[in-house]
Protein backbone atom coordinates (compact mmCIF):
# COMPACT_ATOMS: atom_id res chain seq x y z
CA UNK A 1 0.00 0.00 0.00
CA UNK A 2 2.69 2.50 0.93
CA UNK A 3 4.69 1.82 -2.24
CA UNK A 4 2.25 0.73 -4.93
CA UNK A 5 1.85 2.88 -8.02
CA UNK A 6 -0.93 5.46 -8.18
CA UNK A 7 -2.51 3.89 -11.26
CA UNK A 8 -2.47 0.45 -9.67
CA UNK A 9 -4.22 1.81 -6.59
CA UNK A 10 -6.84 3.58 -8.68
CA UNK A 11 -7.64 0.31 -10.43
CA UNK A 12 -7.75 -1.59 -7.14
CA UNK A 13 -10.05 0.95 -5.53
CA UNK A 14 -12.42 0.85 -8.51
CA UNK A 15 -12.39 -2.95 -8.42
CA UNK A 16 -13.23 -2.93 -4.74
CA UNK A 17 -16.20 -0.61 -5.35
CA UNK A 18 -17.53 -2.53 -8.34
CA UNK A 19 -16.83 -6.10 -7.29
CA UNK A 20 -17.52 -6.19 -3.56
CA UNK A 21 -15.58 -8.91 -1.74
CA UNK A 22 -13.62 -9.97 -4.81
CA UNK A 23 -12.52 -6.39 -5.29
CA UNK A 24 -11.46 -6.21 -1.66
CA UNK A 25 -9.38 -9.35 -2.14
CA UNK A 26 -7.71 -7.71 -5.13
CA UNK A 27 -6.98 -4.60 -3.07
CA UNK A 28 -5.46 -6.71 -0.33
CA UNK A 29 -3.30 -8.42 -2.92
CA UNK A 30 -2.04 -4.97 -3.88
CA UNK A 31 -0.93 -4.42 -0.30
CA UNK A 32 1.24 -7.53 -0.32
CA UNK A 33 2.44 -7.40 -3.93
CA UNK A 34 3.77 -3.85 -4.17
CA UNK A 35 6.85 -2.91 -6.16
CA UNK A 36 8.83 -2.60 -2.94
CA UNK A 37 7.95 -6.16 -1.98
CA UNK A 38 9.49 -7.42 -5.21
CA UNK A 39 12.81 -5.76 -4.38
CA UNK A 40 15.26 -7.73 -2.25
CA UNK A 41 17.58 -5.16 -0.62
CA UNK A 42 20.32 -7.77 -0.20
CA UNK A 43 21.96 -9.68 2.65
CA UNK A 44 22.89 -8.18 6.03
CA UNK A 45 26.13 -6.20 6.22
CA UNK A 46 28.72 -5.71 8.94
CA UNK A 47 29.21 -1.94 8.98
CA UNK A 48 30.51 -1.68 12.55
CA UNK A 49 33.89 0.06 12.90
CA UNK A 50 36.86 -2.25 13.50
CA UNK A 51 37.46 -2.82 17.18
CA UNK A 52 34.03 -1.65 18.31
CA UNK A 53 33.02 -3.30 21.57
CA UNK A 54 29.41 -2.12 21.32
CA UNK A 55 27.26 -2.84 18.29
CA UNK A 56 23.82 -1.91 17.08
CA UNK A 57 21.89 -4.61 15.20
CA UNK A 58 18.89 -3.97 12.94
CA UNK A 59 16.32 -6.65 13.77
CA UNK A 60 13.65 -5.14 11.54
CA UNK A 61 13.62 -2.15 9.19
CA UNK A 62 10.09 -2.19 7.78
CA UNK A 63 6.94 -0.16 8.28
CA UNK A 64 3.39 -1.36 9.07
CA UNK A 65 2.72 -3.01 5.71
CA UNK A 66 3.93 -6.59 5.15
CA UNK A 67 7.18 -7.02 3.25
CA UNK A 68 8.91 -10.38 2.71
CA UNK A 69 12.34 -8.74 3.05
CA UNK A 70 11.77 -6.49 6.07
CA UNK A 71 10.43 -7.33 9.51
CA UNK A 72 8.72 -4.70 11.65
CA UNK A 73 10.81 -2.08 13.47
CA UNK A 74 13.28 -3.38 16.00
CA UNK A 75 16.91 -2.91 17.01
CA UNK A 76 19.32 -4.37 19.53
CA UNK A 77 22.37 -2.98 21.28
CA UNK A 78 24.98 -5.63 22.07
CA UNK A 79 27.60 -4.92 24.75
CA UNK A 80 29.88 -7.41 26.53
CA UNK A 81 27.81 -10.35 25.37
CA UNK A 82 24.55 -8.84 26.62
CA UNK A 83 21.64 -7.65 24.49
CA UNK A 84 19.28 -4.71 24.98
CA UNK A 85 16.27 -4.74 22.67
CA UNK A 86 14.44 -1.66 21.39
CA UNK A 87 10.94 -2.05 19.96
CA UNK A 88 9.28 -5.29 18.95
CA UNK A 89 7.78 -5.07 15.50
CA UNK A 90 6.21 -7.98 13.69
CA UNK A 91 8.80 -10.73 13.16
CA UNK A 92 11.32 -9.49 15.74
CA UNK A 93 11.83 -13.05 17.05
CA UNK A 94 12.85 -14.15 13.55
CA UNK A 95 14.90 -10.99 13.11
CA UNK A 96 17.03 -12.09 16.05
CA UNK A 97 17.57 -15.45 14.37
CA UNK A 98 18.48 -13.82 11.05
CA UNK A 99 21.12 -11.57 12.60
CA UNK A 100 22.52 -14.34 14.81
CA UNK A 101 22.76 -16.77 11.90
CA UNK A 102 24.41 -14.30 9.56
CA UNK A 103 26.92 -12.73 11.96
CA UNK A 104 27.48 -15.58 14.43
CA UNK A 105 30.09 -15.08 17.15
CA UNK A 106 29.34 -12.46 19.78
CA UNK A 107 26.02 -11.55 18.14
CA UNK A 108 24.76 -15.13 18.27
CA UNK A 109 25.92 -15.40 21.88
CA UNK A 110 24.20 -12.16 22.86
CA UNK A 111 20.95 -13.43 21.34
CA UNK A 112 20.87 -16.65 23.36
CA UNK A 113 17.52 -16.86 25.13
CA UNK A 114 18.90 -16.18 28.61
CA UNK A 115 20.18 -12.82 27.33
CA UNK A 116 16.78 -11.75 26.00
CA UNK A 117 15.44 -10.18 29.18
CA UNK A 118 15.45 -6.40 28.50
CA UNK A 119 13.15 -4.61 26.08
CA UNK A 120 12.56 -0.86 25.64
CA UNK A 121 9.52 0.44 23.73
CA UNK A 122 9.63 3.82 21.97
CA UNK A 123 5.86 4.25 21.65
CA UNK A 124 2.67 2.22 21.76
CA UNK A 125 1.72 1.92 18.09
CA UNK A 126 1.11 -1.71 17.05
CA UNK A 127 3.87 -1.87 14.44
CA UNK A 128 6.42 -1.31 17.23
CA UNK A 129 4.81 -3.53 19.88
CA UNK A 130 3.04 -6.44 18.21
CA UNK A 131 6.08 -8.69 18.63
CA UNK A 132 6.09 -8.41 22.44
CA UNK A 133 4.24 -11.72 23.02
CA UNK A 134 6.86 -13.57 20.98
CA UNK A 135 9.72 -12.08 23.02
CA UNK A 136 8.01 -12.99 26.29
CA UNK A 137 6.89 -16.52 25.49
CA UNK A 138 9.05 -18.03 22.74
CA UNK A 139 12.36 -17.80 24.67
CA UNK A 140 10.62 -19.47 27.62
CA UNK A 141 9.80 -22.45 25.41
CA UNK A 142 13.52 -22.64 24.70
CA UNK A 143 14.23 -22.74 28.46
CA UNK A 144 14.85 -19.11 29.33
CA UNK A 145 15.08 -19.17 33.11
CA UNK A 146 14.53 -15.54 34.08
CA UNK A 147 11.64 -13.09 33.66
CA UNK A 148 11.67 -10.33 31.06
CA UNK A 149 11.68 -6.63 31.97
CA UNK A 150 9.87 -4.35 29.52
CA UNK A 151 10.30 -0.58 29.77
CA UNK A 152 8.22 2.05 28.03
CA UNK A 153 5.60 4.78 28.08
CA UNK A 154 2.61 4.68 30.44
CA UNK A 155 0.45 1.73 29.45
CA UNK A 156 3.24 -0.77 28.90
CA UNK A 157 2.57 -2.58 32.19
CA UNK A 158 -1.11 -2.94 31.30
CA UNK A 159 -0.22 -4.42 27.92
CA UNK A 160 2.31 -6.84 29.41
CA UNK A 161 -0.22 -8.01 31.99
CA UNK A 162 -2.85 -8.45 29.25
CA UNK A 163 -0.47 -10.60 27.20
CA UNK A 164 0.20 -12.88 30.15
CA UNK A 165 -3.53 -13.13 30.85
CA UNK A 166 -4.26 -13.97 27.21
CA UNK A 167 -1.90 -16.96 27.34
CA UNK A 168 -2.55 -17.90 30.95
CA UNK A 169 -4.29 -21.20 30.18
CA UNK A 170 -1.36 -22.40 28.07
CA UNK A 171 1.20 -21.20 30.61
CA UNK A 172 -0.57 -22.93 33.48
CA UNK A 173 -0.93 -26.17 31.53
CA UNK A 174 2.78 -26.23 30.68
CA UNK A 175 3.76 -25.51 34.26
CA UNK A 176 1.45 -28.24 35.57
CA UNK A 177 2.17 -31.00 33.05
CA UNK A 178 5.76 -30.53 31.87
CA UNK A 179 8.32 -30.94 34.68
CA UNK A 180 11.10 -29.54 32.48
CA UNK A 181 9.37 -26.17 32.09
CA UNK A 182 11.35 -23.32 33.74
CA UNK A 183 9.12 -21.94 36.50
CA UNK A 184 9.92 -18.24 36.01
CA UNK A 185 10.95 -17.74 32.38
CA UNK A 186 7.39 -16.96 31.24
CA UNK A 187 7.09 -13.99 33.56
CA UNK A 188 7.35 -10.40 32.36
CA UNK A 189 7.38 -7.14 34.29
CA UNK A 190 6.30 -3.85 32.82
CA UNK A 191 8.03 -0.62 33.85
CA UNK A 192 6.09 2.52 32.92
CA UNK A 193 7.73 5.92 32.88
CA UNK A 194 6.38 9.33 31.92
CA UNK A 195 9.26 11.47 30.63
CA UNK A 196 8.26 15.01 29.69
CA UNK A 197 11.72 16.09 28.54
CA UNK A 198 14.52 13.58 29.09
CA UNK A 199 15.81 11.30 31.79
CA UNK A 200 17.71 8.12 32.63
CA UNK A 201 15.36 5.12 32.61
CA UNK A 202 17.84 2.26 33.00
CA UNK A 203 21.49 1.79 33.92
CA UNK A 204 23.80 -1.15 34.55
CA UNK A 205 27.50 -1.93 34.10
CA UNK A 206 27.14 -1.97 30.30
CA UNK A 207 24.72 0.79 29.35
CA UNK A 208 23.01 3.98 30.39
CA UNK A 209 19.65 4.37 28.66
CA UNK A 210 18.08 7.82 28.45
CA UNK A 211 14.60 8.52 27.08
CA UNK A 212 13.91 11.75 25.16
CA UNK A 213 10.33 12.82 24.58
CA UNK A 214 9.48 14.03 21.06
CA UNK A 215 6.38 14.47 18.92
CA UNK A 216 4.65 11.67 17.02
CA UNK A 217 1.10 12.66 16.13
CA UNK A 218 -1.03 13.05 19.28
CA UNK A 219 0.65 10.37 21.38
CA UNK A 220 1.22 11.74 24.88
CA UNK A 221 4.55 9.91 25.17
CA UNK A 222 6.91 8.99 22.37
CA UNK A 223 10.58 8.36 23.08
CA UNK A 224 13.93 8.30 21.41
CA UNK A 225 16.50 6.27 23.34
CA UNK A 226 20.10 7.35 23.78
CA UNK A 227 22.26 4.39 24.80
CA UNK A 228 25.69 5.24 26.21
CA UNK A 229 28.10 2.30 26.39
CA UNK A 230 31.77 2.18 27.47
CA UNK A 231 32.93 3.00 23.93
CA UNK A 232 30.03 4.46 21.91
CA UNK A 233 26.76 6.37 21.88
CA UNK A 234 23.94 4.65 19.96
CA UNK A 235 20.59 6.39 19.44
CA UNK A 236 17.28 4.86 18.37
CA UNK A 237 14.94 7.62 17.27
CA UNK A 238 11.74 5.61 16.88
CA UNK A 239 8.93 7.37 15.01
CA UNK A 240 8.35 11.10 15.10
CA UNK A 241 7.72 14.28 13.18
CA UNK A 242 11.19 15.72 13.61
CA UNK A 243 11.09 18.26 16.40
CA UNK A 244 14.27 19.76 17.84
CA UNK A 245 14.31 17.52 20.90
CA UNK A 246 15.82 14.86 18.65
CA UNK A 247 18.92 17.05 18.34
CA UNK A 248 19.61 16.66 22.04
CA UNK A 249 18.90 12.93 21.89
CA UNK A 250 21.29 12.37 18.98
CA UNK A 251 24.02 14.86 19.98
CA UNK A 252 27.42 13.45 18.99
CA UNK A 253 26.02 9.95 18.45
CA UNK A 254 28.19 7.33 16.80
CA UNK A 255 25.02 5.90 15.23
CA UNK A 256 21.62 7.59 14.91
CA UNK A 257 18.82 5.31 13.70
CA UNK A 258 15.89 7.33 12.35
CA UNK A 259 12.74 6.86 10.35
CA UNK A 260 12.02 9.01 7.29
CA UNK A 261 9.20 9.58 4.82
CA UNK A 262 9.40 10.72 1.20
CA UNK A 263 8.57 14.35 0.57
CA UNK A 264 9.21 14.49 -3.17
CA UNK A 265 6.71 11.70 -3.89
CA UNK A 266 4.21 12.49 -1.13
CA UNK A 267 1.43 12.82 -3.69
CA UNK A 268 1.62 9.07 -4.26
CA UNK A 269 1.00 8.26 -0.59
CA UNK A 270 -2.20 6.17 -0.31
CA UNK A 271 -3.15 7.76 3.01
CA UNK A 272 -3.53 11.17 4.63
CA UNK A 273 -5.99 12.80 2.24
CA UNK A 274 -6.78 13.39 -1.42
CA UNK A 275 -4.40 16.25 -2.23
CA UNK A 276 -0.71 16.74 -1.54
CA UNK A 277 -1.64 19.54 0.84
CA UNK A 278 -4.07 17.37 2.79
CA UNK A 279 -1.58 14.52 2.96
CA UNK A 280 1.17 16.80 4.17
CA UNK A 281 -0.98 18.27 6.92
CA UNK A 282 -1.54 14.81 8.42
CA UNK A 283 1.56 12.82 7.48
CA UNK A 284 4.03 15.41 8.79
CA UNK A 285 2.40 15.12 12.20
CA UNK A 286 3.57 11.51 12.22
CA UNK A 287 6.81 11.32 10.26
CA UNK A 288 10.04 13.12 9.38
CA UNK A 289 10.77 14.88 6.11
CA UNK A 290 14.18 14.13 4.58
CA UNK A 291 15.18 17.80 4.86
CA UNK A 292 14.17 17.88 8.55
CA UNK A 293 16.08 14.70 9.32
CA UNK A 294 19.12 16.15 7.56
CA UNK A 295 18.85 19.33 9.64
CA UNK A 296 18.61 17.34 12.89
CA UNK A 297 21.51 15.03 12.03
CA UNK A 298 23.67 17.98 10.99
CA UNK A 299 22.90 19.97 14.14
CA UNK A 300 23.56 16.90 16.31
CA UNK A 301 26.82 16.14 14.48
CA UNK A 302 26.09 12.44 14.30
CA UNK A 303 28.83 10.22 12.93
CA UNK A 304 26.54 7.78 11.08
CA UNK A 305 22.89 8.28 10.11
CA UNK A 306 20.95 5.04 9.58
CA UNK A 307 17.54 5.09 7.88
CA UNK A 308 14.83 2.58 8.69
CA UNK A 309 10.99 2.49 8.61
CA UNK A 310 11.47 4.22 5.23
CA UNK A 311 8.24 5.23 3.48
CA UNK A 312 9.12 5.29 -0.19
CA UNK A 313 6.35 6.48 -2.53
CA UNK A 314 8.40 6.66 -5.73
CA UNK A 315 6.64 5.67 -8.97
CA UNK A 316 8.23 4.01 -10.85
CA UNK A 317 9.76 2.45 -7.76
CA UNK A 318 13.35 3.41 -6.97
CA UNK A 319 14.64 1.59 -3.86
CA UNK A 320 17.02 4.46 -3.09
CA UNK A 321 14.61 7.33 -3.76
CA UNK A 322 14.30 8.43 -0.13
CA UNK A 323 18.01 7.92 0.51
CA UNK A 324 18.65 10.26 -2.42
CA UNK A 325 16.25 12.82 -0.93
CA UNK A 326 18.17 12.75 2.34
CA UNK A 327 21.49 13.13 0.52
CA UNK A 328 20.21 16.28 -1.19
CA UNK A 329 20.29 17.98 2.21
CA UNK A 330 22.84 15.95 4.18
CA UNK A 331 26.50 15.46 3.37
CA UNK A 332 27.42 13.19 6.29
CA UNK A 333 27.62 9.38 6.23
CA UNK A 334 24.14 7.88 5.73
CA UNK A 335 22.98 4.30 5.09
CA UNK A 336 19.58 2.83 4.31
CA UNK A 337 19.45 -0.17 6.63
CA UNK A 338 18.65 -3.77 5.80
CA UNK A 339 17.35 -6.36 8.23
CA UNK A 340 20.30 -7.91 10.04
CA UNK A 341 22.72 -5.03 9.41
CA UNK A 342 25.37 -4.47 12.06
CA UNK A 343 26.61 -0.97 12.97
Amino acid sequence: MFNSSVNQWSRLALAALLCGASGLQMALAGVTESYENRHDPGPPRNLAPPGAKSRLVMLGTGHPLPNPHRFGPGTAVVVNGQSYLFDAGEGVWRGLAKAATFHGGVIAQAFQVDNLTRLFITHMHPDHTIGIPALILQPWYLNRANPMDIYGPPGITRRVDAILEAWRDTIELDLAKDPTTPPHGWKARGHDFAIDSSGVVYQDQNVKVEAFQHKHWELPYNYAYRVTTPDRVLVIGGDGSGDDRLIAAAQGADVFVAEVCSEADLGNAPWGGKTVEEKGQLIWQYHIKPRELARIATAARVKMLVLYHVQNYSDPYDPEAVLKEVREYYDGPVVQARDGDLF
